[in-house]
């Protein structure tokens, strides 16, 4: 999951800095096409006719989030000094289902092995981009409130990661889920952390999470606790597939994000 997050920030700056040495100045993609012309990249005819080093859009682009279609990505030179460059970037689909922003700087110095990106904020609508492709009764949408980190751009894997958010209006077969929050980091042995609690409605949940980069399937620990609202639906299927304790019931000691077993 988190590989893929890596991927689309290289992706991000790769951009900038081909569109950098190919468009500078005041030039933009329309000028380069009528001295170029089919010579040009096939990536880049997706990129707007004003697209240049200070802004612009790529359309349609695929890869750039850990699920979901393709998106529009746009960024906005917001800067520069004598340690880096520093730009705004969005990412928004054609569905309204993905909303983000962030800043995105580029060391001069360190260059692709210190790229950092913060105030990372938006939505992400996880029924529509997660939770349908995959057949699971889940609505509700992500709301990010704080992304900061560090890529190695090298590597291909974080320095440092952190991300806090919540689940608004989060229903899992039409039952409320009341108050999802949502806590990412990553520790350095390259591994991501994760918390998440539930409360306030039919399910009451803690759990921790801890996979690899790159890799789909994650370590589980956490309990589901009893809640007087549980439908009995739901308290029949976890008597059936999970321990029960005196407490509730202890969660499965792993899960695979590609194929989530509910």
């Amino acid at each position: 999951m988190t590989g893929r997050v890596a991927k689309g920030l290289l992706v991000v700056t790769g951009l900038l800095v081909g569109l950098g040495l190919a468009v500078l100045g005041e030039g933009r993609m329309r000028h380069l096409r009528a001295l170029a012309g089919e010579s040009l990249p096939v990536w880049s005819r997706a990129l707007s006719p004003d697209a240049g080093f200070g802004a612009g859009r790529l359309a349609d682009v695929t890869g750039l989030l850990p699920f979901g279609g393709p998106v529009d990505l746009r960024w906005k030179f917001d800067g520069i000094d004598l340690s880096g460059a520093t730009y705004k970037v969005a990412l928004t689909d054609a569905a309204g289902a993905v909303d983000l922003q962030a800043r995105l700087r580029v060391p001069f110095g360190a260059g692709w092995q210190a790229l950092e990106f913060s105030q990372g904020e938006g939505v992400i609508d996880l029924g529509a981009t997660y939770a349908a492709p995959r057949g699971l009764p889940l609505t509700g949408r992500l709301l990010v409130v704080d992304g900061s980190g560090v890529l190695d751009g090298t590597a291909k894997q974080f320095r440092s990661l952190a991300l806090t958010g919540s689940l608004a209006e989060g229903r899992f077969d039409g039952f409320d889920l009341g108050q999802v929050r949502l806590v990412l980091r990553n520790d350095a042995g390259g591994e991501w952390l994760g918390d998440v609690t539930a409360d306030g409605g039919v399910l009451d949940l803690s759990a921790g999470g801890r996979g690899r980069l790159n890799q789909n399937v994650f370590a589980l620990e956490g309990k589901i606790g009893e809640n007087p609202d549980m439908p009995e639906g739901w308290r029949r299927y976890l008597n059936q597939s999970l321990r029960k304790t005196d407490a509730g019931w202890s969660l499965p000691p792993g899960m695979d994000l590609d194929a989530p077993d509910f």
